[in-house]
């Protein structure tokens, strides 16, 4: 205990003069010490493990097609993933549980290393090696996971850096490749699974508006709508068509007036003989005149110089008859053809008389018949528009409920839609550095840490070899052993 104490310094605590001595005294130590020193810096070195790294940055993309809607549906449409949830996800049991799973049905699983990538200690990856079945590698490799990769989100750039630190450049691979299809399959599954609480929520809420019109009447004043809508365009056919045959009928009916008419006209008129012979010889001169005409056009049609002439003497022979009968024709006045002058269509005319009458009575009780089911068919329209303005406006008082069933019905389509197409919003970014290989610690930090480890071990060393030996070296170890006993002479010293 006393020798204990000649080590402490009031100044310096430890009396570094005495260590100081003690190096010099057990020089032995101090070449060992020297000799670890210079050893342990390599075995460190390299028994380090080579770590793989690779930095993965990717994005949770935005729906940015949400409208613009009342903020209850906004609610229910906008997932509310933020960042922080999704660092939440990576680290969750669930989640690597999932990619534990997927790494172990690998085909390669049993080369990949999944030993802390900067510790000394290994043989974790051989504990796999000693499960019987993947239940047992998938449990111990979701504890092995977290220390392999990490995960955070920069706020500024709105992405993730994925960070994948191994002892093997193909287990960094395979983990990124796993956890790109397992981040993705959880991200579907989370849009799925909101995407179905949304159509929950929103089904409910139809219920309950749909619940609320049916106890106002609402449906069965919509279905009444409908039907008197469908019977106004009914009648409105209906008018159409009869006021088609109206008009029909109404022509008809006035052509056999006229008919009729001109049949009664016809029937009164007297013949006369001499009107007879009048307009037959004026037929007969008109007939002639046309023949010498087209008689004279086809000699004309015939060149002067082919022309014989007897052509030409016939052909002035016509000219001159043609001239003779323009002039008789003239003299006969304005002679016009009339119809009714013929005395077989004046017969016919008094025998379809009685059939003419009777067509034209018949065809008038229609007109007369169609008349009174268009004012009919007037009037039942009429009563349809008015039943159709007095159920718009009580429609009017339920119209904020109505809306409302509309969007939501609306919403619901579009979520249906959606969750047919629901896709992975996670976007890794296809550039990045590449696999980089290095070693926990450089060899300076090997050497700090050696030497002060060494000279610690030496320090205590030191102390312990001063403490159990008994020889005295220099006067002050003897005033110090002997109770500060004064030193008369010293010993000689003998060559």
């Amino acid at each position: 205990m006393k020798k204990l104490n000649y080590l402490l310094h009031s100044v310096t605590v430890i009396d570094f003069v005495l260590v100081a001595k003690l190096m010099l005294r057990y020089r032995a130590l101090t070449v060992a010490g020297g000799a670890l020193l210079l050893g342990l810096i390599p075995y460190v070195h390299f028994a380090q493990p080579l770590v793989f790294q690779k930095e993965v940055y990717f994005k949770v993309v935005r729906d940015e097609s949400v409208q613009r809607e009342s903020k209850l549906l906004a609610e229910l449409s906008t997932p509310r993933n933020t960042m922080n949830e999704t660092v939440a996800l990576v680290s969750s049991y669930e989640f690597l549980g999932k990619l534990a799973a997927k790494l172990v049905q690998e085909k390669n699983f049993e080369a990949l290393d999944f030993d802390h990538p900067t510790m000394g200690i290994t043989g974790r990856t051989r504990e796999l090696e000693r499960c019987g079945d993947d239940s047992c590698r998938t449990e111990r490799l979701r504890g092995l996971l977290p220390n392999l990769f990490s995960l955070t989100a920069d706020a500024a750039t709105e992405r993730f850096t994925l960070k994948i630190t191994t002892r093997s450049k193909q287990t960094t691979l395979q983990i990124l490749q796993a956890f790109e299809v397992v981040i993705n399959e959880q991200r579907i599954a989370i849009a799925t699974e909101q995407t179905e609480k949304q159509l929950t929520q929103l089904r409910e809420l139809a219920a309950k508006s749909r619940r609320e019109l049916q106890g106002k009447g609402g449906f069965d004043k919509l279905a009444s709508a409908e039907f008197l809508e469908a019977l106004i365009t009914q009648q409105k056919n209906k008018i159409l068509s009869i006021s088609n045959r109206l008009s029909q009928g109404d022509s008809q009916a006035y052509s056999q007036w006229v008919r009729l008419k001109e049949s009664d006209i016809t029937s009164q008129t007297s013949i006369e003989g001499s009107q007879k012979l009048i307009y037959e010889s004026y037929v007969k001169v008109n007939k002639r005149i046309e023949e010498l005409r087209q008689n004279i056009a086809a000699l004309a049609s015939i060149a002067p110089a082919s022309r014989t002439a007897t052509d030409s003497l016939i052909l002035a022979k016509l000219q001159r008859e043609l001239v003779v009968n323009e002039e008789e024709l003239a003299k006969m006045g304005k002679v016009s053809r009339n119809v009714s002058l013929d005395d077989s269509f004046i017969n016919i005319q008094k025998g379809n008389k009685s059939a003419m009458e009777f067509d034209y009575r018949v065809t008038g009780a229609k007109v007369r018949k169609f008349r009174v089911q268009y004012e009919q068919a007037k009037a039942e329209l009429d009563s349809l528009y008015s039943r159709k303005g007095a159920l718009e406006n009580e429609l009017i008082a339920l119209k904020p409920d109505l809306e409302y069933l509309k969007l939501i019905e609306s919403k619901l389509v579009a979520l249906r839609f959606k969750q047919s197409s629901i896709s992975s919003d996670v976007l890794f970014e296809p550039y990045g550095p590449e696999v980089q290989s290095f070693k926990r610690n450089s060899l300076a930090w090997i050497g700090l840490f050696s030497f002060m480890f060494v000279a610690f071990l030496l320090f205590i060393s030191y102390i312990v070899f001063y403490l159990f030996d008994d020889r005295i070296f220099d006067e002050l170890e003897v005033e110090r052993c002997l109770d500060e006993l004064p030193i008369v002479g010293h010993a000689p010293q003998f060559e």
